[in-house]
């Protein structure tokens, strides 16, 4: 599971988006958000595994994930990060 929060305005949800699955270059899966900005992937492994995200007024935001499925370790990722 994961979430993205607004780390400017924490207060402020961050919904209504689309996150897309890739493995490689290919679309494996996509989802919406839930009103809290959470979203759900089960995935079998991890290589080459990304996130897109689709934020209205915001360009796609893309994430790779690595291979013990956090970004960059344990630490969560920030909007001054992407």
């Amino acid at each position: 599971m994961g979430q993205i929060l607004n780390a400017d305005k924490p207060d402020q949800r961050v919904k209504d988006f689309r996150v897309l699955l890739l493995r490689g270059k290919r679309i494996t899966a996509q989802t919406n958000s839930s009103p809290l900005g959470e979203f759900r992937f089960e995935l079998a492994d991890a290589k080459n595994w990304k996130l897109l995200f689709e934020v209205e007024g915001q360009e796609v935001i893309p994430i790779s994930l690595g291979t013990d499925m956090t970004v960059g370790g344990n630490k969560p990722v920030t909007a001054s990060q992407l």
